[in-house]
């Protein structure tokens, strides 16, 4: 399944992959970084016929995509069995965090049939046996189990499905959810009360913050 790089674009984005973030205590081993090239392959693949993301150019690929996901990865607690990526979408940071922790499962929501059947086809071509696609919509999952964290960055909607989250998420330890300031209103409003909010820069961003929500008993 060796990825072998002769596109200038994979070669440059394994080279940066080497070189990790000064914000998070994990080193990619050469297998993650291997199994990274070969997502971000799928994803230059894909998006000639489908538009999964407009941050292509490696370095902001792995900017926007990967550092955002080895962030969250940092911040996962230590009880948590499985992963809901909920509009998945190109796979942000369901996938990266499957490739770093195959001990979760991680399910990958997105209700767009195209869109899940790139999700499918990364999870087969990298073997990524902790991983499920969900062709669902949001609003049509059962409540989810115990000890599971709730990600989302790129939900359309996204402030309208906080209280569709939380509904859904009643048993779930954690939610870490990506997006902008504006956000914090609307999270704070309906934030449950036995639970509690800590909000971060995340790094290298100006803009974009971590809303990490966990229960406060």
């Amino acid at each position: 399944m060796r990825f072998v790089c002769k596109d200038q674009q994979l070669t440059r984005f394994q080279e940066l992959l080497f070189g990790s973030p000064p914000f998070s205590s994990w080193m990619l081993s050469e297998r993650e970084v291997e199994l990274l090239t070969n997502y971000y392959g799928l994803v230059l693949k894909w998006s000639k016929i489908l538009p999964l993301t407009t941050v292509i150019e490696p370095s902001q690929f792995i900017k926007r995509h990967i550092y955002e996901s080895l962030f969250i990865n940092d911040c996962l607690l230590p009880l948590i069995t499985s992963i809901w990526d909920l509009g998945s979408g190109v796979g942000i940071p369901g996938l990266v965090l499957a490739i770093l922790r195959p001990n979760i499962e991680v399910i990958l929501v997105d209700m767009q049939k195209k869109k899940s059947i790139f999700l499918q086809e990364v999870v087969d071509t990298l073997q990524l046996i902790n991983v499920r696609v969900e062709n669902s919509r949001i609003e049509k999952l059962s409540l989810l189990p115990l000890n599971s964290s709730i990600t989302a960055r790129a939900v359309e909607r996204m402030t309208e499905m906080i209280p569709c989250f939380f509904q859904i998420g009643q048993q779930s330890s954690q939610f870490l959810l990506l997006g902008g300031g504006g956000l914090f209103s609307v999270i704070y409003s309906q934030l449950p009360k036995n639970m509690c909010l800590k909000v971060s820069n995340i790094p290298e961003s100006e803009s974009r913050f971590l809303f990490s929500i966990t229960s406060s008993t």
